[in-house]
């Protein structure tokens, strides 16, 4: 899948006021990571953001679906993943608020 560097730039930008987000490969995408947190990733001109299953319910209830892709024997889907409401594309703000959130329940988690 071909990642537009544009953007990658736009979705980096619109995260700035959480801090820097690193930017790395993942599985033919990006990796956007915060603090070493993962934060979500970009595949192709698609942005996801890693959920916790206690936020999954939300994203699916403004019309996001979980990451999935083809392979030979069907379709694959990963949970952890879901894509970003388009909304929130445009409304840096709002992007800010879920991005945050995530990363707090994320950073409250115990180790299993």
């Amino acid at each position: 899948m071909k990642k537009s560097q544009d953007f990658i730039d736009y979705i980096v930008d619109m995260l700035s006021p959480i801090g820097e987000i690193t930017v790395g490969r993942m599985f033919g995408g990006v990796l956007l990571k915060h603090n070493n947190q993962q934060l979500g990733a970009i595949w192709g001109n698609s942005f996801y953001f890693r959920v916790p299953k206690s936020m999954q319910e939300k994203f699916k209830k403004h019309g996001s679906q979980p990451f999935q892709y083809a392979k030979k024997t069907g379709m694959v889907t990963v949970k952890a993943y879901w894509s970003v409401p388009d909304d929130l594309l445009e409304d840096s703000q709002q992007l800010v608020l879920w991005a945050k959130e995530i990363l707090s329940i994320d950073k409250n988690k115990k180790p299993v």
